[in-house]
């Protein structure tokens, strides 16, 4: 059953906590933009995709939740998040959070995983299961930057790699360890392509 958009006032989403696992949830966080304007939508992270989101004004509050945590700091948060009274919460990661916060409107802690599929298409199975949409937004509000941070890289990139040429992202790392490639081998794909494309390589990371 669709969602009364009129009771929607106030979202929360659940996001995973490495920077590459963050991404993959953003096109459920802005279906919810384009497909509830009306509402207020904010967002919890890990600590180190904090500063993927920390500035964007399309969020009304953004949350870290840390996994190392005591429940000495974890408890005042939960009841923090509790008093916000969201009228919607989607959690990306599986957790007890929603019921805890108190939240009206959740998708079951036992709802029937997606399997074998991109976790971008599961992220977007599990949003449905409470919000049936029709479609993915056009609009990306959730990789929106500042005009601050926009100049930054720029000035970057045009200072390292010259003003409207051609370049390569590499993103060598991962923080799970099984995902890992050796630098020798990326060192070689990078040679590969300086020789072949004529290009510079640049590097990102956390």
């Amino acid at each position: 059953m669709p969602l009364d958009k009129s009771k929607i006032k106030n979202i929360l989403v659940i996001s995973l906590t490495n920077i590459g696992d963050v991404i993959l949830t953003f096109p459920v966080v802005d279906i919810l933009k384009n497909d509830f304007p009306q509402a207020k939508v904010s967002i919890i992270t890990g600590p180190k995709a904090h500063s993927l989101v920390k500035d964007n004004a399309n969020f009304q509050d953004v949350f870290i939740f840390d996994k190392q945590n005591t429940s000495f700091h974890t408890l005042p948060w939960l009841w923090m998040l509790r008093r916000k009274n969201y009228d919607l919460v989607v959690d990306l990661r599986n957790s007890a959070i929603p019921i805890l916060i108190g939240a009206k409107r959740r998708v079951s802690l036992f709802a029937p995983k997606p399997v074998s599929a991109h976790m971008k298409e599961k992220h977007l199975k599990r949003l449905a299961l409470i919000h049936p949409f029709t479609r993915e937004s056009q609009r990306k509000y959730s990789g929106e930057v500042s005009g601050v941070d926009q100049k930054y890289v720029d000035d970057l990139i045009n200072s390292s790699v010259g003003e409207n040429k051609p370049f390569i992202v590499v993103a060598p790392g991962s923080a799970f360890h099984k995902k890992q490639w050796s630098q020798t081998a990326y060192a070689k794909v990078c040679d590969e392509l300086v020789s072949k494309y004529n290009v510079k390589v640049v590097f990102v990371g956390d």
